[in-house]
C-alpha cells in the first residue's frame, strides 16, 4: 500500500486486481484513488468477503470468478492498471503470469505492479519481464521497505512494475 500511496493513477482509471484472495490493491485503488476495479479470484468462497469490504469502503467492484489466464482481452482494452499483492507464490504460476502480462500490455494496459514478500517464483517472474518482454516495454523491480505499525522488525519486499513507453 505504501506503493500505491505514491502512485500518480490517472483519475478514473480502470484496475484489475488479479491477487488472490484479499483484493486489497484493487479495493485500496478504489478508494483511495476512485478507481473502477474488478477483483479477479480464483479462490472460492472470497466473493463474500470482498462485497463486504467493499460495501464497508463504499467502492463499486466488479467481481470475476476466475483465473489469471482466462482475463479477456475486452477487459484488458478497457483496463489501464493490472495490481497484484503476493500473487507468484508457486513456480507454476509465473508462466501463466508472463503470458498474462504479454497480453495485457499489447491490448494497451499502460502499467502493470506486483508486489511480493520475495518468493522464489517471483524472483523467476521478474527475470523473465526483465529479458523476454518486447524492449518498448519499461521494466523495473524495486526493493520496499516497511516498518509496521505493531512490528519491531520492517518488512521488506519487492515490486514488479513494468510499463508501457
Amino acid at each position: 500500500m505504501d506503493y500505491l500511496k505514491e502512485w500518480p493513477l490517472d483519475s478514473a482509471s480502470k484496475a484489475v486486481d488479479i491477487s488472490e484472495g484479499w483484493g486489497s490493491c484493487g479495493l485500496y485503488l478504489g478508494k483511495a484513488r476512485q478507481a473502477k476495479v474488478s477483483l479477479i479470484q480464483s479462490i472460492s468462497g472470497a466473493e463474500p468477503f470482498l462485497q463486504l469490504h467493499s460495501s464497508i469502503n463504499k467502492i463499486a467492484i466488479d467481481y470475476k470468478d476466475s483465473t489469471p489466464e482466462n482475463i479477456s482481452e475486452d477487459l484488458l482494452k478497457t483496463t489501464d492498471y493490472i495490481v497484484a499483492a503476493g500473487t507468484c507464490d508457486k513456480i507454476s504460476k509465473v508462466d501463466t503470469l508472463f503470458a498474462l502480462f504479454q497480453k495485457a500490455m499489447a491490448s494497451g494496459v499502460k502499467q502493470i505492479l506486483v508486489s511480493d514478500p520475495g518468493e522464489a517464483a517471483f524472483d523467476l517472474l521478474c527475470d523473465l519481464c526483465e529479458h523476454k518482454l518486447p524492449e518498448n516495454l519499461g521494466v523495473e523491480i524495486e526493493t520496499r521497505t516497511v516498518k509496521l505499525p505493531d512490528s519491531a522488525q520492517p518488512f521488506t519486499g519487492e515490486i514488479l512494475i513494468i510499463s508501457a513507453d
